[in-house]
């Protein structure tokens, strides 16, 4: 699981299933990726500019699926907090 926060303090969420078989990585290699390797750092970076640094991501971080899934769903989490539209779900009742 991957937690990230927005300058505003917005927290999101993220998680992947990495698989040895599948994506070659293991939750502790997710992990030390994570940590570690992946370039650029979205560390201090508009999270509004989410394509550029995706771009930049997959080109510098080759593979690394679900490290990167992870981080992929927590910006998309905190994003879509920040602009209240996780209450489009919550509020119609299901």
């Amino acid at each position: 699981m991957v937690r990230i926060h927005l300058s505003d303090d917005v927290q999101g969420w993220g998680e992947a299933a990495p698989d040895l078989a599948i994506t070659g990585e293991t939750w502790r290699t997710a992990l030390a990726i994570l940590e570690q390797e992946i370039e650029p750092r979205p560390v201090g970076r508009d999270a509004l500019s989410y394509e550029e640094i995706w771009k930049e991501l997959d080109r510098t971080t080759l593979g690394r699926t679900s490290a990167k899934a992870a981080l992929d769903i927590a910006v998309h989490d905190a994003l879509a907090k920040r602009a209240e539209l996780y209450r489009l779900i919550s509020d119609t009742g299901n």
